[in-house]
Order: C-alpha cells, then structure tokens, then sequence
C-alpha cells in the first residue's frame, strides 16, 4: 500500500551532476527567513548559477557542473542509520534552512541520498554546498566565503586590491573574462577573440584598445566594440563595486560561450 503523504520519510537526494530532489520535507526557509509554500517535491540549485535562487533552473546542464571529484557516491541512508534517535523525532519538523549566500542547512533527520557519510558532521544535522565549488560535495566546506558566493543574482569575479596592473584573467566553470585596469577604466570583457578564441588576457593595450596577441584584433578598452566593424566586438559586462569586490550578473556570466 502507498504510504500517505503524511507518513512519507523526508529526503534529499543528491542527483549526480544535478540538483538537489527534496522529497516530504516539513518546511524550506527561504535566506529571507521565510518559509516557502508546501510541496510534495523540490529541486533546489547546487551549483550556485541559477538565475532563480534557490530553485535549479537548468544551468548546471549549460555549465557542465560536476557532483563528484573521481570518487564514487553510491550510498543511500535510511533513517534507520540514525543511531539514538526515535522516528517520531526524525520526521516532526524536518526543515531545510537556505542561508543567505550560504548553504542549505538541515535539520530534523532528513534522509540523505547519495551523499558520503564519513564527510557528514552530524547525523541529525548538516550543510549541504549551496555555492558549487566545496571539495566536500555536497557537504558545505566554507568555500563559498572564500569566493564570494552570492544567492541575489550577482557574482563576485575578483576585488580592486588583486587585479594585475592592465589585464586580469578570470575563469569561472569554463568560461573566461578579462577585466581591464587603466587609469580612470575598468572594465569586464568576455575574455576570447572573435577570431581564434586567444585569451584576451594574454594580449596587450594600445591606447584605446585592447589587442589580442595571436592576430592583433582591437577591441575598444571602455566598450569591447571591435576595431572597424561596430556590429561585432567583446561581450561587455555590467559591473559594480561593493567593498572593493567587483560583482557581475550571474545570468550574464552564463550566457558566455563555454571555452574549448
């Protein structure tokens, strides 16, 4: 017989190089510390790159996200594995808390599928990585403080005090930008030629131009406009600063084209 809705274990499931699938939990708190209306089933991003926070949109596809480093998750964990726990304890109020540019915090003894239990620190409560980069998929290991994850669409690309002194090469899942330091400009350009798809990055400013170094195409430094032909140039992406960290739109970042 099928279980009632009610009676249903809670559950998580970590889908390889995808979202999280949250099956019958109590409540999802939103990082506005609201909680969202009640659904049987969920897929909330991991990745980091969704345009619609917390929710997986699909871009985990477009940016090859990957859920594992080489090392096999294949375990399943039943709430049967939670030693000195009663189940009447495990399923009352079962909650996923989405911290503001953090993880998904979680509590209440809610199954978790395809997650490796020697990285989990406690049995009745963990964190799952939110941002896409922890070494310790899908467990929460602080990277998202070090690169500056951020849930409100913006993404941090690098900060005023470590840019090189004209040209900065920045990847992030494949995708390369080239951020311009001169003078009075700065300015975040998609990062490949036109051309041959040479690394922005490694050619050199000529007055007002930026030069690809492999066959010596110009891209105005301000618009990323190329030289001669107005119809064509270098993706130029909106920026702004906060605390020296240099932000663009996440959506735009995942617009560029994946380099080779």
């Amino acid at each position: 017989m099928e279980p009632k809705e009610k009676d249903k274990k809670p559950i998580i499931n970590c889908l390889d190089d995808g979202p999280y699938a949250v099956e019958n939990v109590d409540r999802v708190v939103n990082s506005n510390g609201r909680p969202l209306s009640r659904k049987a089933k969920r897929m909330l991003c991991r990745c980091g790159r969704t345009k619609y926070q917390p929710f997986c949109d699909g871009t985990h596809i477009e940016i090859g996200f990957k859920s594992r480093d080489g090392s096999k998750q294949n375990n399943y964990y039943s709430n049967d594995d939670y030693i000195g726990e009663k189940e009447s304890d495990m399923n009352s109020g079962s909650t996923i808390f989405i911290e503001k540019n953090g993880p998904c915090r979680v509590q209440g003894g809610i199954t978790l599928v395809n997650g490796k239990k020697e990285d989990r620190t406690s049995d009745e409560n963990y964190s799952l990585c939110r941002c896409g980069e922890s070494k310790k998929k899908p467990f929460c290991d602080s990277t998202h403080q070090a690169i500056g994850f951020r849930d409100d669409g913006l993404i941090c690309i690098g900060n005023l005090s470590q840019l090189d002194s004209e040209l900065t090469r920045v990847t992030i899942n494949r995708k390369e930008l080239v951020i311009v330091k001169q003078k009075e400009i700065l300015s975040v350009l998609s990062g490949l030629c036109l051309h041959a798809e040479a690394l922005m990055a490694e050619g050199f400013i000529d007055g007002p131009y930026l030069t690809c170094g492999k066959h010596l195409w110009r891209y105005e430094l301000e618009t990323g406009v190329l030289d001669g032909d107005p119809t064509m140039g270098l993706k130029k992406m909106a920026h702004r600063i906060e605390e020296d960290n240099i932000l663009i739109k996440t959506e735009e970042l995942n617009a560029l084209k994946i380099a080779e």
